[in-house]
């Protein structure tokens, strides 16, 4: 499967038959990051995985590899430049919280942030839902700051505007996510409601 465990891809978004939006589209060509801002429900990650798959798709082509082999690769192995990490914020979060109380963990609090700061393209799910502490915060600057300083393309949505980003995180924050990524609005009905609605009737 061409979107396997090893990306870290949700199930839930790895075999869905949708086009990627025209807004999210042109982002297959480009290494500039994308910030997509907007009310829940309306296919914000989704949008970001259908990119994934399709930026994957379009290599695996170029290169002549088989789903098989994309399905094996590793961060650690000689494929790793072309390795995409999802990581749902809230709960990577609670990850390195839990790594950092726990005296014996398999990674550390800062193995796990350094993990995700190194990952050549990088979605970051749900930026903002997570519980609000000093300790999140600098958490979140030192992953947002490595990854703009070593240039590494970041993907990110959220259901806050930067504006309220920059109120709730830190200004740091919002302005290298300024900085590292377009920053695109996504309007419309919420589209779980929708089929919610369509079921009922």
């Amino acid at each position: 499967m061409i979107l396997a465990e090893d990306y870290r891809i949700p199930t839930h978004f790895r075999n869905m038959d949708w086009t990627t939006s025209e807004i999210v589209a042109p982002y297959l060509e480009s290494t500039r990051g994308l910030c997509l801002v907007g009310l829940i429900g309306r296919a914000k990650t989704t949008n970001l995985c259908l990119l994934a798959r399709d930026w994957l798709l379009k290599w695996a082509k170029e290169a002549d590899v088989s789903d098989e082999e994309i399905a094996s690769f590793r961060t650690q192995d000689r494929h790793s430049e072309r390795t995409w990490r999802f990581i749902s914020f809230p709960s990577f979060i609670m990850e390195i919280q839990d790594a950092w109380r726990r005296e014996e963990t398999e990674e550390t609090a800062l193995a796990l942030l350094k993990r995700a700061a190194l990952a050549p393209r990088l979605i970051i799910d749900d930026l903002g839902a997570e519980k609000l502490t000093d300790y999140v915060r600098q958490a979140t600057y030192f992953l947002i700051n490595e990854r703009e300083q070593w240039d590494r393309t970041t993907y990110i949505t959220s259901n806050f505007p930067l504006k309220e980003l920059d109120r709730q995180l830190d200004a740091r924050i919002s302005s290298r996510i300024a900085g590292m990524c377009d920053v695109k609005h996504f309007k419309g009905e919420d589209l779980r409601l929708r089929r919610v609605s369509r079921e009922e009737m």
